[in-house]
């Protein structure tokens, strides 16, 4: 039996049964079903699919959905020039420069690359001056410099093209929302009628959250396993009570890499591995485990030591 499993995400390039059953024939073990992006309609369909092909295979297969949680996104930004197609253009549009002003307001729904909103209603009352934004996964950094009832006022520190929906870290913020948002909720009911084998609970602070949502499954009946998502800086503080209240643990590497010192991350993934190991709880590490294999047929030396460096810490 070989220990270490393969988790695979499917998306719309693994929609049609021909492209999961290749998948499967290739070794892998759990499904993600990503909740951030589609209809519960369309991940029934794939549900639907997956379970066929189950069904007809000797390989043990599990599925799991992953839970949204409470993602900061930026609002839909217009930009002044546009492609032929639509979207955006970069050339001729910098985007935001260094010492820019950015004015962030809540809930509005268009704006533009110096004044624009957030998906997030509490962003204005959590952040406080001095603040780091990180947009796009750390690519975009602001800073706060003020604030009143209504409005956050930034200072651009590290500039770039700015986009529409793109993901908003604040490392230097405690949010305020709960980790399960009534979107999650939503999806937690669908899964127990579908019966996924787990669920992923995203930016996990403490294992009262988990504890909350296993108590929820239990009085449902439902038998579905909680993973607890590693990738707030709150979560390393608590995370000896994390690892003993979930069912596994996944070492979200993207998000803690912006939410905290890239360098930290790797001693991060050990230090969870090591513990995951005496405790009895498997732990998954992701983020861009073979990145380059997006357009290229062959993963980088870097990326194989990178896999062969987990597997070997399990």
């Amino acid at each position: 039996m070989i220990k270490t499993k393969i988790i695979a995400t499917l998306g719309p390039a693994t929609t049609k049964a021909e492209n999961i059953k290749t998948l499967i024939d290739s070794g892998v073990n759990v499904f993600r079903l990503n909740f951030s992006h589609g209809s519960l309609e369309e991940h029934a369909d794939l549900l639907n699919t997956i379970n066929h092909l189950r069904s007809r295979s000797s390989h043990t297969l599990a599925v799991m959905g992953d839970l949204c949680g409470p993602k900061i996104r930026t609002s839909q930004i217009e930009h002044s020039q546009t492609t032929s197609h639509g979207g955006p253009e970069r050339r001729g549009n910098p985007g935001l420069k260094k010492d820019d002003e950015v004015v962030i307001i809540p809930n509005i729904e268009t704006g533009t690359i110096n004044r624009f909103g957030t998906n997030y209603e509490h962003f204005n009352r959590d952040v406080q001056p001095g603040a780091r934004v990180l947009i796009d996964d750390g690519l975009i950094e602001l800073r706060v410099i003020g604030k009143d009832d209504n409005q956050t006022i930034c200072k651009v520190i590290v500039g770039g093209f700015i986009q529409s929906h793109k993901g908003i870290n604040l490392p230097d913020t405690k949010v305020s929302t709960p980790s399960i948002t009534e979107r999650d909720w939503e999806c937690v009911a669908w899964a127990v009628e579908h019966q996924l084998d787990y669920l992923a609970l995203s930016f996990v602070r403490s294992a009262e959250e988990i504890n909350h949502l296993k108590k929820h499954l239990r009085d449902q009946g439902s038998p579905i396993k909680i993973i607890s998502k590693i990738e707030k800086p709150e979560a390393i503080e608590n995370l000896k009570d994390i690892v003993y209240a979930s069912n596994a643990v996944l070492v979200a590497r993207g998000d803690l890499g912006v939410e905290m010192d890239l360098a930290q991350v790797p001693l991060i993934q050990k230090r969870i591995t090591k513990l995951c190991r005496r405790l009895g709880k498997p732990v998954i590490v992701a983020t861009q485990m073979l990145q380059s294999m997006i357009e290229a047929p062959v993963p980088t030396r870097a990326e194989v030591s990178d896999v062969a460096n987990a597997i070997m810490d399990f």
